[in-house]
């Protein structure tokens, strides 16, 4: 077992990645970012609460 206390609330290393314009657009080209479904109400609140009378 380990005795070295670790604090999960400490920033750990940032890695930096450089890339040039045409790796981002290959990059992006291969990972598109697709919504799935339209975001959800927040079921817990009363969205009549937020209407103006």
């Amino acid at each position: 077992m380990s005795t070295k206390t670790r604090n999960d609330h400490l920033p750990g290393e940032v890695i930096t990645w450089k890339m040039s314009e045409e790796e981002r657009l290959t990059y992006i080209a291969k990972h598109p970012i697709i919504p799935e479904e339209k975001p959800k109400p927040f079921d817990m609140l009363e969205q009549k609460v937020w209407l103006k009378n």
